[in-house]
């Protein structure tokens, strides 16, 4: 059994696994974009590619701050933290785009994710606090 001062809080993991969730589903809506491209021709295939290329590289990224976080790195913090509110700023666009639905369970992970990362144990978890 690890020592108290090893354990991951489960504010943490519950942070991690919110934030890797967000980086899957860009990395999967990158596999739809792709999926897209051989029943439609867009109107500029350089921009689409790059765009695509950008989504599932952006999500890849956005994982491996959910993994430095479960893995207690001190950097992932304030990555973490700057991702959900950059996420935020999506949400009020979809909330004025009319999506709802996405714009409330957006809104939901990136609020619980904050909670969760501000939160004593978390933040002592990472040396914050």
């Amino acid at each position: 059994m690890p020592s108290d001062d090893r354990r991951r809080p489960g504010a943490l993991l519950i942070a991690a696994g919110v934030v890797t969730l967000q980086g899957a589903a860009l990395v999967g809506f990158a596999g739809w974009n792709l999926m897209r491209r051989s029943s439609e021709d867009p109107s500029n295939s350089a921009v689409y590619g790059g765009a695509t290329a950008y989504l599932a590289l952006f999500g890849v990224l956005i994982m491996g701050v959910a993994v430095a976080l479960a893995a207690r790195k001190r950097w992932a913090f304030g990555a973490a933290v700057f991702l959900q509110l950059l996420a935020l700023g999506v949400v009020y666009e979809m909330a004025t785009g009319g999506f709802w639905l996405g714009a409330g369970l957006l809104g939901l992970a990136c609020a619980g994710t904050l909670v969760a990362l501000l939160s004593a144990p978390a933040r002592a978890a990472l040396g914050r606090g």
